[in-house]
């Protein structure tokens, strides 16, 4: 085999990052290759930070790679989804139904239109079109279009049969609502929705980390624990992890913030010195915001994921600060409107005094 081949299959793969047995034994057989020259191959892959994985695991990230190019973790990660169901809902009404493709003016009426196109595009429902001006609708999103229109139609919404065509032109946002609140909403479209939203490939991921602790139900701090025991650091990243710290300042301040009135919080930090006065408390807290997490959210920007990811499986109080507000509030929100959280447990909201990873529960709906 030519040095120029090995090298090229050996790029490939480390830029990819992964690789398994399957597309080995066909490298292989195209190359003519022996066992010896394999051997070879994998030693240097190996060497270059490439993991071997079995080929389902290689498969499941791959098309998680594939389907969000995995980068752009703004633009595709669903979980960034800022839109409560009932909102999202208000597209599916807007928009005439049985098109494939639909001019962006038609967005215009909506509140917050852009906001609209950056969540659809997110959650993979709508994607560039061919021509400019043009947005062109998923199989999924016509799904469930379909599913709303026929449960408005058949008279499940008693009071909406005959005159929800005309309410989409006054409000659309507040029949959406109405809609969603509605007797049977959970029995005949919650399913079509839920049923798209689960087959998400990072919503499949993060759901199997939900699933698989071992702590049940688990903390949001036992779900990064999870991930980063099973070496699943750029996952983290992608999925969880904000750009810049988060946290409610004016309760660091004014001293309102739940961490001042727990007694645990020397387990929480390896920076804690033994002192629990406000004023020790308070400057742990801006320490976390203004220096360890913005460091740490620093060196994950240089390309450091490997590296940094695992320091949050001991520390509590930085996971606090690095997950990303939308996550623990809207997206924990979306999750439990669609029956895939219990929604017993409370969403702590980071953008007020409540937020602890430790008392964030997240139950699976059984």
């Amino acid at each position: 085999m030519e040095l120029r081949v090995a090298d090229n299959i050996i790029s490939e793969y480390v830029q990819r990052g992964i690789v398994s047995p399957r597309p080995i034994r066909e490298l292989q057989v195209a190359y003519e290759l022996s066992d010896r020259q394999i051997e070879d191959i994998v030693s240097d892959l190996i060497a270059h930070g490439v993991c071997i994985l079995d080929d389902d695991k290689a498969e499941h990230l791959r098309a998680v790679q594939a389907s969000v190019f995995y980068q752009d973790r703004h633009r595709y990660n669903s979980l960034l989804n800022e839109l409560p169901l009932y909102r999202l809902l208000a597209i599916f009404l807007a928009l005439s139904d049985e098109e494939e493709e639909v001019k962006v003016s038609l967005f215009y009426d909506l509140p917050n239109w852009r906001q609209y196109l950056r969540e659809l595009s997110r959650l993979r429902l709508i994607t560039a079109g061919g021509r400019k001006e043009v947005i062109c609708l998923s199989e999924g999103f016509r799904a469930i279009q379909k599913a709303i229109r026929a449960y408005l139609d058949s008279g499940y919404a008693l009071s909406l049969k005959h005159c929800w065509r005309q309410a989409v032109k006054t409000d659309v946002v507040n029949l959406a609502a109405t809609i969603f609140q509605s007797p049977f909403f959970s029995v005949v479209v919650l399913p079509v929705v839920r049923e798209y939203y689960l087959s998400l490939p990072e919503i499949q991921e993060f759901v199997s980390w939900i699933a698989e602790c071992q702590t049940q139900p688990p903390s949001m701090y036992d779900i990064v624990k999870h991930a980063v025991n099973h070496k699943e650091f750029r996952e983290v990243w992608w999925l969880l992890l904000g750009d810049a710290p988060s946290s409610a300042p004016a309760a660091i301040e004014d001293g309102s913030d739940v961490c001042f009135k727990c007694l645990r919080i020397g387990e929480c930090t390896p920076y804690f010195v033994g002192q629990y006065d406000r004023g020790a408390i308070r400057n742990l807290l801006r320490q976390y915001r203004d220096e360890v997490a913005a460091e740490f959210l620093q060196e994950l920007a240089a390309g450091s994921i490997e590296d940094v990811v695992p320091r949050l499986a001991k520390d509590v109080m930085l996971v606090k600060f690095v997950v990303r507000r939308s996550v623990v509030q809207t997206a924990k929100g979306l999750l439990g409107d669609l029956s895939i959280l219990d929604k017993r447990h409370k969403i702590l909201r980071k953008d007020a005094e409540f937020y602890c990873p430790l008392e964030d529960i997240w139950q699976l709906d059984r």
